[in-house]
């Protein structure tokens, strides 16, 4: 395993456990692919999905609050349709 795959490994966790905290648990829809995608995001999809729960949301799946937040679908909501 190339050191670059390791720290891209290392943030896809990170990216799973900051949505884990603010959202219903993810499972294996954010793949490491994903979370490079989502990582220079991050900061505004959890304000996003935190302020929906204070408008009285429920907490969200991920594939629901990636695509509110991203305006993109996921892998997850791609399956589940």
């Amino acid at each position: 395993m190339t050191r670059s795959y390791a720290y891209r490994l290392i943030d896809q966790g990170r990216v799973i456990r900051t949505l884990e905290q603010v959202m219903s648990p993810i499972g294996d829809i954010i793949n490491e692919h994903t979370a490079r995608k989502l990582k220079p995001q991050l900061d505004v999809i959890v304000e996003t999905i935190q302020e929906r729960i204070a408008d009285g949301a429920d907490r969200p799946g991920a594939p629901q609050a990636l695509e509110g937040s991203m305006g993109t679908e996921t892998e997850g909501s791609r399956n589940a349709l």
